[in-house]
């Protein structure tokens, strides 16, 4: 049973970048539509379903929505959005708009990046908090390649981690 959401929470992503239109055609003809029935986004990593726990990417218009985790409702094939529950709050919001999050909810990515600040030798918990909301809000506007493949990525190497870890904090941010 399709759930009923006001026009006004219809949220509108802006045009697909070139690199997001040569997937996207292909992955269109993947859409089966129908409530419970896989739907494959612009990723053909990405399948989303009904009940599934996703997260808001790419969002241009509302930036705040970036990196919020809810569970899928029913897919709307006449609006081609999917409805997205957060709390009390639901929003249609598009196929390209959404990542699965599977094991890599904020809570588990702000742990990962928390275990290698120590790891790198950083030992402020309070500056370390700051960058990594910086750091997931960053990733999470961006939509591509994916929250967690970006966190995993730069967790996993320590230059990488310098450098983003000295972009997202204070200008005056050292390794102890």
């Amino acid at each position: 049973m399709e759930h009923e959401v006001p026009a006004a929470a219809t949220v509108e992503a802006e045009p697909l970048q070139d690199s997001q239109r040569a997937t996207k055609g292909a992955a269109d003809a993947d859409q089966q539509g129908p409530a419970g029935q896989a739907l494959q986004t612009g990723n053909p990593a990405r399948v989303l379903l009904e009940g599934q726990a996703v997260r808001i990417v790419g969002i241009k218009g509302r930036t705040l929505l970036n990196g919020t985790e809810g569970v899928l409702g029913t897919y709307d094939t006449g609006s081609d959005r999917w409805v997205f529950k957060s709390g009390s709050e639901a929003l249609r919001i598009r196929p390209c708009n959404l990542e699965c999050v599977g094991k890599s909810t904020k809570q588990v990515l702000r742990h990962a990046f928390h275990q290698a600040a120590e790891r790198f030798q950083y030992h402020s918990k309070f500056m370390t908090n700051d960058v990594f909301d910086k750091l997931y809000d960053f990733a999470a506007s961006q939509g591509q390649p994916g929250v967690g493949m970006f966190f995993r990525d730069f967790c996993q190497h320590e230059q990488i981690f310098d450098q983003w870890y000295a972009r997202m904090g204070p200008s005056t941010s050292s390794t102890s």
